[in-house]
Order: structure tokens, then sequence, then C-alpha cells
């Protein structure tokens, strides 16, 4: 983890730092050591989602379910551990 800086993306405790899915996924940096960053991973991995449907042949109206689908359990599961993650010092 970057020295003095506090990480907020979900997988933190595995030594993931926030600036290491900003570089990976071309966020913005202003996004890094702040809460917003896991949404941003989201909205990002449910954009590639829906671009990777349409190429398959599906509908832009069933990709968007789709890529939506996956969204909402991805922050399903960011919302039930973070908690988890505070309360273990990460």
């Amino acid at each position: 983890m970057s020295e003095n800086k506090q990480s907020y993306n979900i997988m933190r405790h595995e030594g993931i730092d926030d600036m290491d899915y900003i570089d990976e996924m071309g966020l913005n940096a202003d996004l890094a050591y702040t809460p917003e960053i896991n949404e941003a991973i989201i909205e990002k991995v449910a954009a590639e989602n829906y671009e990777a449907y349409l190429e398959k042949g599906v509908s832009p109206e069933d990709a968007k379910a789709m890529a939506d689908s996956l969204a909402s359990k991805a922050r399903a599961t960011v919302a039930k551990f973070l908690p988890i993650l505070k309360d273990k010092g990460y």
C-alpha cells in the first residue's frame, strides 16, 4: 500500500492498493484512497461487460439487463464485506 494512504478497494486485504486499480483500469486518479473507488470499479466493469455482451450478439436491452444484474451483485458484495474488512482493521 502507498505510504500514509488508506486504500478503500474491496481487495485491500490482499495487498492491492487503490492505485493498482487506477492504473489497471484507467480510472481517474482522484478516486484513489476514497470510498468512491469501488463504485468506479463496478461501473467500469459493467460498461465493459455491456460491450462484451453486444459483441456476442446480445440485444442492447438484454446486455444492459445482464450487465446491471452483475453490477448489482458486485454492489451487494461490497456492501457486505466493507464493514467486515473495517472491523478486521483493513
